[in-house]
């Protein structure tokens, strides 16, 4: 089960920039970088956060393949992250 906020922790150590935002009964999670700004986003329900998470891991691994963040979850064909 993945872990929002240790997840939100190790991507800012590989420099990559995530955030979320409260919106009533959403949460609004958003991963991006300082050059290109926002790569993805996405609304979850609060009950989702696990999904969140997840979600969060896979669009790192996708959008950032080459990132310490994708190497050290073993990335080889730069589509997704492993599950762990």
């Amino acid at each position: 089960m993945a872990d929002i906020l240790s997840t939100l922790e190790k991507l800012s150590a590989s420099d990559i920039c995530a955030g979320l935002q409260t919106r009533g009964e959403n949460v609004l999670l958003w991963i991006g970088d300082e050059l290109q700004g926002i790569g993805a986003q996405r609304d979850f329900r609060f009950a989702q956060m696990d999904q969140a998470a997840q979600w969060l891991q896979d669009a790192a691994c996708q959008l950032y393949p080459a990132s310490r963040y994708a190497q050290d979850r073993g990335v080889e064909d730069h589509t997704a992250c492993p599950r762990r």
